[in-house]
């Protein structure tokens, strides 16, 4: 079985905080996507490797970070941008019948635990339209249970609204920063069949090539 360097520990990047082997910021540049966003980070997640709100702090151009620490307030009021429509993305929100153009959307997700995620929701009571996005299939995020059908990471969250807003090509160089993301995540654990089962069932298996090496 291959050594996991999550437990042996070592230097890591310090963008990525992946093992430097498995460093994913290698000749990725910012995608730039006219919708604003807000990443609400729990506190607990600003330095994981596997936190895929970090992924979109980092690939996104002009993604903003929002961070909670218990005992201290939000005034997630204060955060909306002039001429945007603000939304709220959640499970519990509602389905929407017409969609704003991508350039007067400004959205907040949250990037937390299912546990955190609920503390964090009701921070938000009242922010914005809360939304719930017609999410299909079975999560790619295969670092963490996803615990239940149609539970999605925060960052497979921002994909489907990208494609719901016909931002396919922005969609797609996401996609593939995200399947590094999570790969170099099994990797580093030392997960080797779950990370070659995550190769051949990707969509763009050839991302992974030469990767690691």
């Amino acid at each position: 079985m291959a050594r996991s360097v999550v437990l042996k520990g070592g230097p890591r990047c310090e963008r990525c905080r992946q093992a430097h082997r498995w460093c994913v910021c290698d000749g990725s540049g910012p995608v730039h996507t006219p919708v604003a966003l807000e990443v609400l980070q729990h506190s607990n997640e600003v330095h994981k490797p596997t936190s895929t709100g970090g992924l979109l702090l980092r690939e996104v151009a002009g993604a903003r970070q929002r961070v909670y620490c218990r005992g201290e307030a939000l005034v997630p009021s204060a955060w909306q941008l002039p001429d945007r429509e603000l939304w709220f993305l959640h499970p519990n929100g509602v389905t929407v019948d017409s969609l704003p153009a991508p350039e007067a959307l400004q959205v907040v997700l949250l990037d937390a635990s299912w546990s955190q995620a609920r503390l964090l929701e009701r921070e938000c009571d009242g922010v914005g339209r809360r939304v719930a996005l017609p999410m299909t299939g079975e999560s790619r995020y295969w670092l963490r249970t996803q615990n239940g059908e149609g539970r999605f990471s925060t960052a497979e969250a921002f994909l489907f609204l990208l494609r719901l807003l016909g931002l396919n090509q922005e969609a797609d160089l996401l996609s593939v920063r995200f399947e590094r993301h999570v790969y170099a995540g099994l990797r580093a654990r030392g997960k080797l069949d779950e990370a070659r089962r995550y190769v051949e069932t990707s969509s763009h298996p050839q991302v992974f090539d030469g990767f690691g090496k």
